[in-house]
């Protein structure tokens, strides 16, 4: 086997090739499909036979998942004074995005502060074309090869008079990121195609994992036919209340939205014009274990997105357990269903048109609602997180100077790029 590819360059002949290190850098640890991601790269990886890190900028008080040993957390200095440039900083960048809140602005301070620890390693995976910019500096200073991953572009139609007097700037960031990046990574097609036309030779499409079961299905039987579950991080960006609009429009439904929400306001604002519909019930946040019951009892799955790349994580899951899940064309989740087969697909987030959908669903007999359900489940198996990670470590081979669709690969593994991660078959 030929010695592994470093930034640094190959070792001698007959020397022992060095150990390749990983970083994975993730900007914000919080609930979304972002956080998880990061995680299950790092798992996967390691599962891989790679010696990876997983790191976090930083983290929110809502965040409750399980870390992989050794995830480290960056948080600002006890002792930090207050910094005017960092303030205005913060306040800039979270106009970016400032549906999401005050959580979702950058923090230059700790990309920056962490570039010496991140110069330590072979390459680095950075979770978002905003993290990437480090990543640009450090090749340009330091040659240090790194992947960008690389979620979606710049919406057309930014949320908030900030976000929309920023999109110059943010679009250009985003050409930088993939203009300069060796390798680059995304979860969807459309975006995929995109970046393949800019980025040619260097773009690669890996698909997010569904986590693989851990029990039996639930029977059908045993699923509340006209119950519609979704979970999400809600903000004002994924416009909760076309779901009322909805329970307005299918009123013989019950509709459950569960997960957290980016803005306290906007939840007890939703929450009081919720109250005045039998049919809709609002969680809040609540455990994982409390989720998987509530999707698990409902046989239907509804998500909308507004220009989202993402297939959302909830969706993933919700095809893992058989539901029938319901997506539009605005949302990435949409790329992998047929419609009628193993999903259902509308044009538009439109209540109106999503109502039909239900009643036509409704309508379906048991058999061909075991057909949809097997095939979601089916479906969520092919995508696996080894699948992910297979390609991810092709991506890795790009960025470090190796040859296109090659695993980059741990010294002493045995295994081709077809079996790099056989071992693991889920998240």
């Amino acid at each position: 086997m030929s010695p592994v590819p470093s930034a640094t360059g190959s070792p001698a002949e007959g020397a022992a090739p060095p150990r390749a290190r990983i970083a994975i850098l993730c900007r914000v640890l919080w609930n979304g499909g972002v956080a998880r991601m990061a995680i299950e790269q790092t798992e996967v990886l390691r599962e891989m036979g790679f010696d990876c890190d997983l790191i976090f900028l930083r983290a929110t008080p809502t965040a409750s998942y399980s870390l992989p040993s050794g995830t480290r957390v960056l948080e600002p200095s006890s002792d930090a004074r207050p910094s005017a440039a960092r303030g205005i900083a913060r306040r800039v960048t979270g106009w970016f995005a400032e549906h999401r809140g005050a959580d979702a602005s950058v923090d230059l301070d700790l990309l920056w502060r962490i570039r010496k620890t991140l110069g330590t390693y072979s390459v680095v995976v950075y979770n978002d074309q905003y993290a990437g910019l480090l990543g640009v500096w450090l090749r340009l200073v330091r040659g240090q090869a790194y992947v960008l991953m690389f979620l979606e572009f710049y919406p057309a139609e930014s949320q908030g008079p900030g976000a929309r007097l920023l999109r110059p700037l943010a679009e250009a960031l985003d050409r930088l990121s993939i203009l300069l990046a060796p390798a680059i990574v995304t979860i969807s097609s459309g975006v995929a195609e995109r970046l393949e036309r800019l980025a040619p030779g260097r773009s690669y499409l890996a698909r997010l994992g569904a986590p693989a079961p851990t029990a039996p299905p639930i029977p059908l039987a045993d699923r509340e036919r006209r119950s519609v579950f979704s979970v999400t991080v809600w903000d004002r960006g994924r416009h909760p209340e076309m779901y009322l609009e909805l329970a307005r429009a299918a009123s013989g439904f019950r509709f459950v939205l569960a997960g957290i929400w980016a803005d306290p306001a906007h939840f007890e604002e939703f929450c009081r014009a919720a109250s005045a519909l039998p049919n809709v019930t609002v969680t809040g946040p609540i455990s994982e274990a409390r989720r998987v019951e509530m999707m698990n009892g409902s046989l239907l799955y509804l998500r909308v997105g507004y220009h989202e790349s993402g297939p959302g994580m909830g969706g993933l899951e919700a095809l893992a357990a058989g539901s029938l899940v319901i997506a539009n064309r605005d949302l990435g989740l949409s790329e992998i269903l047929t419609d009628g087969a193993d999903g259902f697909v509308v044009g538009r987030a439109d209540p109106g048109e999503i109502a039909r959908l239900l009643e036509r669903i409704d309508g379906l007999t048991t058999e061909e609602v075991e057909r949809i359900s097997t095939a979601a489940r089916e479906l969520a198996r092919r995508h696996s997180w080894a699948e992910h990670g297979r390609v991810l470590a092709e991506a890795l081979q790009t960025a470090v100077g190796g040859e296109r669709g090659r695993s980059f690969r741990p010294p002493g593994t045995r295994t081709d790029s077809r079996r790099a991660g056989g071992a693991r078959t889920g998240a």
